[in-house]
């Protein structure tokens, strides 16, 4: 079977290859060297987590979004008077609250 090679770089030498798999070994030469080599500006991954945070109220029925917080400020729903939507935020928060602590104290006792 063909390894399918993961080279990097052996400690200290910048012109051997190790492969993490097989273990070969490579000498790169002055013209390969700039095909292994990190962008000046690095590498970067996207964040795949959301970007926002969305209450709902479920209390009168259907779903709705009662405030959002993201990245570009807060919005607040303007179908949905203040203090409906100040409650439905406290209980979300309430409810989160209460399982966090649930799951850092499962199996405690509290003296």
């Amino acid at each position: 079977m063909t390894c399918k090679h993961d080279w990097h770089f052996v400690d200290g030498l910048t012109k051997r290859l190790r492969c993490m798999k097989c273990a070969a070994m490579e000498f790169v030469n002055k013209n390969e060297l700039e095909q292994y080599a990190i962008p000046a500006g690095g590498y970067s991954l996207s964040d795949t987590r959301p970007n926002n945070i969305i209450f709902y109220d479920t209390s009168k029925g259907p779903q709705r979004e009662v405030l959002r917080i993201s990245a570009e400020g807060v919005t607040a729903n303007p179908d949905i008077p203040v203090d409906e939507a100040a409650q439905a935020v406290i209980r979300a928060l309430d409810g989160y609250i209460k399982q966090m602590i649930d799951k850092a104290t499962k199996g405690r006792t509290l003296d």
